[in-house]
């Protein structure tokens, strides 16, 4: 028995001694370090959370209070009652042989209106709820509305300027009766007068262009004066001026060689002199004082020549606001300048008199149906104009030898290269 005795007391001594673990990384470390007491304490902080707050950030006041009344008062059934005190608040309710329970009463419809509000304060509802029950139309919207803020499916509001009109500019304008394939000849020469202006002023681009980038002529470039013309001009007309005004300088020096003040000596007014000023000042002052109240008075008999002048501005001013508002109306029928490009018009489809077929069997069809939407798109101001964009390198190809294989022809083409 004894040896039985012996045998449990070593295995207890075995099961006391610590594991001897090295803990010199993170990963050993989470590994043997016992944290169970940390997470129990966390576990029981969050639980005290969810029902009422942490009892060790209360204050003494909210957790105790002190009972002043231990008498036992009996109740008409001969129930026992000590006295009550309502949690959260220090409130004591004291009862007496002639006291009534309207105090009691009170406190507790007090209680439950205070959790009716607090309810609708804070918006929780019960979302599996019946519908069954006669709320108001406007409990509905607000249990919707918290719904949806809760699940993330409300939609997200659109600005003001969403469905705001861009452009008057109809969606699919009409062609010019010239475009037809049985057109009349006023109506295909106009249209042909029309591109015919249009390519007249691109020709009229193209040539300004030439003339800025073209080199002078011959002639030219013999009118032009020398390099050293260039640098020598005015250096001896300045010579021959600066003799000139050093001798008529001459005259203006004293005979000491000092130069006067420009301004002179000016003499320092005497009290008088200054009492003088002073009143003249005050005169011209009470002067035009005088003469400001004169015009005042004089306006009320300027009130019909006033109503005149406010009747010609009040027309002004709607003259004006017309004008303001037409062109508005008109620049709201034409493109704007939304990007860095400027809205660029489509080449006229057209057809020479020798195309015109007369049967639209035989038409020959112009331009291109993505163009013309896209350019439409842009007319009534949807998207900014656009140029296509093509593609290109932004840092060039370097060109490299591995060291599995080395490519001798390659670096006879560099060293080609750098003697070129």
């Amino acid at each position: 028995m004894e040896s039985g005795k012996g045998v449990e007391n070593a295995q207890d001594n075995v099961k006391k001694k610590r594991k001897r673990v090295s803990k010199k990384s993170k990963r050993s470390w989470r590994k043997h370090v016992d944290i169970t007491e940390i997470e129990e304490h966390l576990d029981e902080v969050r639980r005290q959370e969810r029902t009422g707050g942490v009892i060790s950030l209360k204050r003494s006041e909210e957790l105790f209070y002190v009972d002043k009344d231990n008498d036992e008062i009996e109740n008409e059934a001969g129930e026992s009652k000590v006295s009550k005190v309502l949690t959260g608040k220090k409130r004591k309710l004291k009862k007496d042989d002639n006291s009534d329970e309207s105090s009691d009463d009170e406190a507790r419809t007090a209680a439950i209106k205070n959790r009716k509000n607090r309810t609708q304060k804070t918006g929780v509802y019960d979302l599996w709820a019946s519908t069954s029950n006669d709320n108001s139309k406007e409990d509905e919207a607000v249990e919707n509305e918290h719904y949806l803020k809760m699940t993330k499916k409300k939609a997200v509001k659109q600005p003001k300027t969403a469905y705001k009109v861009r452009s008057t500019a109809p969606a699919l304008a009409v062609c010019h009766p010239g475009a037809s394939y049985n057109p009349t000849f006023e109506d295909h020469q106009t249209l042909l007068h029309a591109a015919c202006e249009v390519e007249i002023m691109k020709e009229k681009e193209i040539e300004k262009i030439k003339r800025q980038l073209a080199l002078p002529s011959e002639e030219e470039l013999a009118k032009l004066p020398s390099w050293e013309e260039e640098m020598s001009q005015g250096l001896f007309g300045e010579e021959s001026d600066g003799e000139g005004g050093e001798d008529s300088d001459d005259g203006d020096d004293d005979e000491s060689g000092t130069m006067l003040p420009a301004g002179g000596s000016k003499e320092r007014k005497t009290a008088k002199e200054k009492r003088k000023a002073n009143e003249r000042k005050k005169e011209e002052q009470s002067s035009k004082l005088q003469r400001k109240e004169k015009v005042k008075e004089n306006e009320v008999f300027r009130v019909k020549s006033l109503k005149k002048l406010m009747k010609k501005d009040a027309e002004k001013t709607k003259e004006r606001q017309e004008k303001k508002q037409k062109k508005l109306v008109e620049a709201s029928s034409k493109p704007q300048r939304l990007g860095r490009q400027k809205f660029e018009e489509m080449n006229i489809e057209i057809q020479l008199t020798d195309e015109v077929s007369g049967s639209l069997r035989n038409m020959k069809p112009e331009g291109n149906l993505f163009e013309d939407r896209f350019k439409n798109l842009q007319r009534r101001n949807i998207i900014e104009p656009r140029r296509p964009v093509m593609p290109h390198r932004k840092y060039k190809l370097k060109e490299y030898e591995k060291r599995s294989y080395k490519n001798f022809n390659l670096q006879e083409k560099l060293k080609k290269k750098k003697k070129s």
